[in-house]
Parts: C-alpha cells; sequence; structure tokens
C-alpha cells in the first residue's frame, strides 16, 4: 500500500519553492516517456502540413468511373487515421497531466483540478512561479 504513494521526485509545493527542479524533473520524465510534445508549444507550421495530409489521394488522380467510390473509401481511411491520430493525442495528454498532477502539493491539485491541456497547465504553472525573483527570492530575503 506504501508503494502507491511512492514519488518519482518532490512535488511542486504551493509557494513555488523547488519550481526550476521541478520543471527539469518533469521535462525528464516526460521525455523518458516519450511524451515531451504534450507540453512543448506546437510549431506553427503544424497546421499547414495537417491541411494538406488531410486532402485524399484519390482527388488529386485521374478521374474514373470508381471515382465516387474510391473517393469515399478514401475519405473513411483518412477519418479512421485521423480518430487514431486523436486518441493517440487524448493519452499522450492524459499521461502528462498525471505525472504533471501526482507531483504537485494538494492545495495545488485542487486549483488546476479542471485543467486537461498539459500545455495550458505547464504554462500556467510557468507564469505563477517562473519568475525568479518573484518566487525565489521573497523566501531567501525571510531567512
Amino acid at each position: 500500500m506504501s508503494n502507491l504513494n511512492k514519488l518519482d521526485f518532490t512535488p511542486l509545493d504551493t509557494t513555488g519553492i523547488g519550481y526550476h527542479k521541478w520543471v527539469r524533473d518533469v521535462r525528464n520524465h516526460l521525455k523518458a516517456k516519450g511524451i515531451i510534445s504534450a507540453i512543448r508549444e506546437p510549431p506553427a507550421t503544424a497546421a499547414a502540413s495537417s491541411a494538406a495530409a488531410a486532402i485524399p489521394a484519390a482527388a488529386t488522380g485521374a478521374e474514373t468511373d470508381d471515382a465516387p467510390a474510391q473517393a469515399a473509401q478514401s475519405a473513411a481511411v483518412a477519418a479512421a487515421i485521423a480518430c487514431a491520430a486523436v486518441e493517440e493525442l487524448e493519452a499522450k495528454n492524459a499521461k502528462a497531466i498525471i505525472l504533471m498532477i501526482r507531483h504537485m502539493d494538494e492545495s495545488l491539485k485542487s486549483e488546476y483540478l479542471n485543467e486537461e491541456d498539459p500545455r495550458k497547465l505547464w504554462v500556467a504553472l510557468e507564469e505563477r512561479f517562473g519568475n525568479v525573483h518573484e518566487s525565489l527570492l521573497p523566501a531567501l530575503e525571510v531567512k
């Protein structure tokens, strides 16, 4: 039963102390699992390349008597491929969110409870704790 609570690294505290170490640990674990793309900013060219890939191959071929049947079959294959890609992306995002939330303080978990996009959670935490001067210096000045 105690193995259920075993963490891979120190959880992120509500004060943000240790945030930069937490970021490094999360990145390393996501890289090791092959899902680092879940928190990375999507490249600007991805939308253009996915739109070009969505054009069925039958639409570019020569017209034949079987063109409508081939187009329908091609569209069905493209829809199945798109559905599989969406499911794979959702699984990647879920794994990334689980890893990140698992390694957060209970109050942070509650605060970001409804966040389902790992990129949005990553950016929100970076905006909150990413500035070294705001997150670390007040704690150092107190001591």
